[in-house]
């Protein structure tokens, strides 16, 4: 029998950071992709899209993670245990209000510039 005792507390919400700040990155990669095919057809320009506002609301979100995940990844090891098990939970929520803060911010983005 060993004494080693293995606490991942905290992982979890290092690699939510990661893998969203990864997904977001993609996402405005595309979103950008569609703007700049979009701008070819019309007289508008790559920022007269919708797709260019969801590709410019991705960017905090990119950011935001970036930030997190390396914030996690510095303090991972020196937090408590129940430090780490709070934000886990709280990163699952954050995980789980991205998609949503970033889509109906891009369409009220897209509202009010494209009036």
């Amino acid at each position: 029998m060993s004494d080693i005792t293995l606490d991942l507390s905290g992982v979890i919400a290092l690699l939510a950071f990661i893998f969203s700040a990864a997904v977001f990155s993609l996402a405005a990669f595309i979103s950008l992709v569609i703007a700049m095919a979009g701008s070819l057809s019309s007289e508008k320009g790559i920022s007269g899209g919708k797709a260019f506002g969801f590709f410019l609301t991705a960017i905090p979100f990119i950011v935001i993670d970036v930030i997190g995940s390396l914030a996690m990844f510095y303090t991972v090891d020196s937090n408590s245990h129940d430090t780490n098990a709070f934000l886990d939970i709280a990163v699952g929520v954050w995980f789980l209000l991205q998609p949503i803060v970033w889509i109906a911010s891009a369409i009220i983005y897209n509202r009010t510039r494209l009036k």
